[in-house]
């Protein structure tokens, strides 16, 4: 398998905010996927217990705990309910704010 950068951009990032990342630096990652071509960044906080969707910067959806996670153009019939994912062990490691 060859090693460097890949020739073409996924779909679809996920990133999931740790307590550590500094806001400045997880913007950054955003932009760099969008320029690179990502079709969706999903950034995910735990402490938050929100996703926020990225298509553009300037088409953005924010969900919360209370939303229902849904991608038909990226995922064709993908669906699940922020409190599914958010009852998981990951967000014992992350407090609600």
């Amino acid at each position: 398998m060859p090693e460097g950068v890949v020739g073409f951009a996924p779909d679809l990032a996920v990133e999931v905010i740790s307590p550590n990342d500094v806001h400045d630096k997880v913007s950054d990652k955003v932009l760099e996927y969008l320029e690179a071509g990502v079709r969706q960044v999903w950034l995910i906080s735990p402490k938050l217990r929100s996703i926020t969707i990225f298509r553009s910067l300037i088409d953005v959806q924010v969900l919360t705990e209370e939303s229902e996670l849904v991608s038909e153009d990226l995922l064709p019939g993908f669906r699940c309910s922020l409190k599914e994912i958010f009852q998981t062990s990951l967000s014992e490691n992350f407090p609600p704010a």
